[in-house]
């Protein structure tokens, strides 16, 4: 996927001038840019110290990808994100079973509900 020349120049000064890969990729997105390109135009540059960005060499997709993962791992935002979700999910199914009841008890209902419909039917039919 070819960079936008623009969003390309404005990374590379944006480096260049010390700004954090962060905070350039805040900033992009506020202004409107898709996430997906400003990970493409901040890939395109090297995570090395140096003076100056440097850019990576054309096709090192690959390596891209997994420099992008580290990075998210590094930040730890997925963690968290994952771990949100588990909470979300465990907290509703809990909520689900105490509003609703076990499945267990929900049979055990139903079960007395047919044995006292049994007894009534049998009731009725003695009483002819």
């Amino acid at each position: 996927m070819a960079v936008n020349e623009e969003l390309a120049r404005f990374v590379r000064d944006g480096l260049a001038s010390g700004a954090t890969r962060g905070s350039i990729g805040e900033v992009l997105r506020g202004a409107g840019w898709a996430a997906g390109d400003v990970r493409g135009a901040l890939a395109s540059y090297a995570e090395v110290e140096f003076t100056i960005p440097v850019p990576r060499p054309p096709g090192t997709t690959s390596q891209i990808c997994a420099e992008t993962s580290r990075r998210v791992s590094r930040d730890g935002q997925v963690a968290v994100d994952g771990v949100a979700v588990v909470l979300v999910v465990g907290l509703s199914v809990a909520l689900g079973l105490w509003f609703a009841g076990s499945p267990a008890s929900e049979r055990d209902r139903r079960l007395d509900q047919r044995r006292v419909e049994d007894l009534r039917r049998i009731a009725d039919g003695v009483d002819l």
